[in-house]
């Protein structure tokens, strides 16, 4: 932050034309993967004690097994990570309560002005006679009081994962993601992360867009590498990429080139060419569908440490018990740590005792990945605080949001009956592993 470094990759998400290919597009996935791979490369190039840093995650996956099972109330007790990322406190009488600094067009002057670190080495604009109020603007309410989303229950991820499907479309999969868990963080904490241009303002930024490239690592595990594809089926098959027209009316191909702009001095430049921190983006894969495979980046190829129930979920790709995967040739595999929390460890057994019901009814695996989802949603409908709730109409048109979240229409479909329950016992089920009785009897 004080060498301008985190500013100039905030003002590369923040250029128009980066972030109109970034979002609502086919390339979500794969244009912050470059960009998050090359922001690690400026944290490693800070110095030899940075040699070895790597990007953390936001483990929503495991908050949210703890927030399910009544061990946790909102993020100020479920999510440790925010106050490891300084919190939503203002601490130093030496700098002001909050700040009306602008963040590329965007003031958060209502909001309390976290000082704590690293948020005291923010500032806008690093330049010689800049202002600088050296905090961040942080919703407290937010931070501390926050309740988490359904968006992040494992059984809603693995439906948007289609990892039952045995050819799912990797644009609607990840169009899902960045409709669901991607945004409800940006939704719920709001401030800066809920602006879509200049949300990398925020360092909270990082650690949840790293957990949005981990959903992506394990969709590639479960759904793609099994199929061994060459080259020109990574490029061709659905599973792995698809194309699309992004809203720069830009038609990107598995072969189109990430595009990374940056505006240096009134003029547009590629990420690339910047004397800042273009020497971080150069060695890194260009084409889009180079970038499926996290572990296919030669000297940059990186994997995952997968923990508890996200392992699990790659282990098992949705199934009751370890599927096998296919033999991998990469000189770096991704870390597994089994399930240490008794949290996890119910949702295990709930999951298991389900899938034997669902399969002893003669239910596909589609068919039981659906009722999971219900499941999810109603023990958050009507057993844990808060509600399914759609996003506001301000952030809609903010993040041009068109398309309602797969949860709210589901969750509202039960309530009509539109929608009824296949898997039998399912009330039986929740009551015994979530102590969830207060589903209304007009749902069936």
């Amino acid at each position: 932050m004080d060498r301008g470094l985190f500013q100039r990759f905030l003002a590369i998400h923040n250029e128009m034309v980066s972030n109109k290919e970034a979002h609502n597009s086919c390339v979500f996935w794969f244009w912050h993967r470059k960009y998050m791979l090359a922001f690690e490369d400026m944290l490693r190039d800070l110095g030899p004690s940075f040699a070895c840093v790597t990007l953390t995650y936001f483990d929503w996956v495991e908050d949210y097994a703890n927030f399910k099972a009544k061990k946790c109330s909102n993020f100020g007790t479920c999510s440790p990570i925010l106050k490891d990322f300084g919190g939503a406190v203002h601490t130093n009488r030496s700098t002001p309560p909050s700040s009306d600094l602008l963040i590329f067009d965007h003031s958060y002057p209502d909001l309390v002005c976290a000082d704590a670190s690293p948020n005291n080495h923010f500032c806008p604009v690093v330049e010689p006679g800049a202002r600088c109020d050296h905090c961040l603007p942080r919703n407290a309410t937010s931070w501390t009081e926050g309740l988490l989303s359904e968006e992040w229950d494992v059984d809603i991820l693995k439906g948007y994962l289609q990892l039952a499907e045995p050819t799912p479309s990797i644009k609607q999969v990840s169009a899902d993601i960045e409709l669901g868990a991607h945004g409800m963080l940006h939704a719920l904490l709001g401030g800066v992360m809920g602006n879509p241009y200049s949300s990398p303002a925020d360092s909270i930024f990082y650690a949840h867009h790293t957990a949005v490239d981990m959903l992506h690592a394990i969709y590639h595990h479960c759904k793609v590498e099994p199929l061994g594809l060459a080259e020109d089926g990574k490029k061709s098959f659905i599973q792995s990429f698809e194309g699309c027209t992004t809203e720069n009316n830009d038609i990107i191909t598995a072969t189109s080139r990430v595009q990374s702009k940056v505006t240096v001095q009134g003029v547009q430049i590629d990420a690339e060419d910047d004397k800042l921190v273009g020497k971080y983006f150069k060695d890194l894969p260009s084409q889009y569908w180079e970038l499926t495979d996290t572990r296919d980046f030669g000297a940059r190829a990186y994997s995952y440490q997968f923990n508890g129930l996200l392992a699990r979920l790659y282990t098992n790709c949705g199934a009751a018990e370890p599927v096998p995967g296919a033999r991998s040739a990469h000189e770096i595999e991704h870390v597994l740590r089994s399930i240490d929390s008794p949290a996890d460890q119910n949702q295990v057994d709930f999951n298991k005792e389900a899938l034997a019901q669902g399969a002893s009814q003669g239910l596909t695996p589609t068919q039981v990945e659906t009722e999971l989802k219900k499941m999810a949603l109603l023990v958050k409908a009507f057993c844990l605080p808060g509600s399914v709730v759609p996003y506001s109409d301000e952030f809609k048109a903010v993040w041009k949001i068109r398309d309602r979240r797969p949860s709210v229409v589901l969750l509202e479909d039960l309530k009509a009956g539109r929608v009824t329950m296949q898997l039998a016992n399912w009330r039986a089920f929740l009551a015994t592993y979530f102590e969830c009785t207060d589903v209304p009897a007009t749902i069936v």
